[in-house]
Formats: C-alpha cells, sequence, structure tokens
C-alpha cells in the first residue's frame, strides 16, 4: 500500500509496480513483473503509472519473477517522490 500524505511542488505523483524490487543473496535483482496471471491474488498494484493524490492510498499486490532457487532477502521501494525504503524479507 502507498499514501500520498503531503504534496511535492511542481509534480504530478505517481505510483507503478516499477518502483519495486526484490534482491537475492547473490545480489541478484529482481523487478516487479507485468506478467497476466489469472491464478495472482486480486487487486494487483498498478503495473503503469497510476496518478495519486494528497490523501489517497492505492493497494495491491505486486508479482516478482524469481529463480526457484533464489534466497530473497530484500524488498526495495524506490517511489519518483519522497525517500526509498527498504525491507529485509527473512
Amino acid at each position: 500500500q502507498t499514501c500520498l500524505t503531503k504534496a511535492y511542488e511542481f509534480k504530478k505523483v505517481t505510483v507503478s509496480g516499477t518502483e519495486w524490487s526484490v534482491s537475492d543473496s547473490k545480489k541478484g535483482q529482481y523487478s516487479a513483473s507485468d506478467a497476466k496471471d489469472s491464478d495472482f491474488p486480486m487487486p494487483r498494484y498498478p503495473v503503469v503509472d497510476e496518478p495519486i493524490a494528497v490523501g489517497e492510498c492505492i493497494r495491491g499486490w505486486v508479482l516478482f519473477l524469481v529463480s526457484a532457487n533464489a534466497d530473497v532477502g530484500l524488498l526495495k521501494f524506490r517511489p519518483g517522490f519522497g525517500d526509498p525504503a527498504f525491507w529485509a524479507t527473512t
């Protein structure tokens, strides 16, 4: 979920899955996928730029296609606004 809590002067703010990525223990990087899988949970996080207004939240699942033997250890969020965020997944 991404919520916009303040305005950014002279900047239209959008969110998309391209802002999300994961990395594995061998420094492999995996970007969010735009694959259309009917078995994937809904709602999907926007795949392409979706405008967001101050006070609005956009929520959905992000799909990552990773190697079966990948040891994913870090989730990254790098928005086009504000500061990036990182979460350990283990």
